[in-house]
This record gives C-alpha cells, sequence and structure tokens, in this order.
C-alpha cells in the first residue's frame, strides 16, 4: 500500500525498509553510535531524579570548560536511568 505524508522519517537506517527510492536516487541515510553503562554509584550521589529517566539531555552544565568546548564541536546527550540509589544505567 501506499501513505501519503508531507514528511516521512524512515528510522531503519541504512536497510532503508519502509521507503522506496526511485532507481538512481542517491541516499545517503544518517546514523547514531550509542555506549551504554550500568554504573555502581555512592547511595546520593545521583545526579538526576529517582524517580524517572532522563531522555536525550543535552546540558553540559556538569562538564569541565574543555568537555563544554569539545561538546560545541561534537553535540551529544544523555539517556539516564536510574535504577536504585546505588545503580544507575547511562547511553
Amino acid at each position: 500500500g501506499e501513505v501519503a505524508a508531507a514528511a516521512v522519517f524512515d528510522c531503519t537506517g541504512f536497510a532503508r525498509a519502509l521507503v522506496e527510492y526511485e532507481p538512481g536516487e542517491v541516499h545517503e541515510p544518517g546514523y547514531q553510535v550509542t555506549y551504554g553503562a550500568f554504573l555502581e554509584i555512592e547511595a546520593g550521589t545521583c545526579p538526576w531524579p529517582m524517580h524517572q529517566a532522563l531522555l536525550m539531555d543535552w546540558s553540559d552544565g556538569h562538564l569541565d570548560a574543555a568537555g563544554r568546548a569539545r561538546n560545541e564541536e561534537e553535540p551529544s546527550f544523555l539517556y539516564a536511568m536510574p535504577f536504585s540509589p546505588t545503580r544507575i544505567f547511562v547511553e
């Protein structure tokens, strides 16, 4: 079937599984690389609210001057999910 839309975002990466392209049409999809880790922290030191996940936080106030300068050149964001007062997942 077909769907009419003003804009289509095919988030299937290089597979391009949802959209058909015209023969010869150049298409260079974007990409995202992530790294995740469970971290053990001291109780009471989690910088985020324990009752909610933090999604796509682009703030950099916690970085030193070099980190903020690097963030200007190569912006990054953070996912953070507290699991307990001593265990968090960051990506």
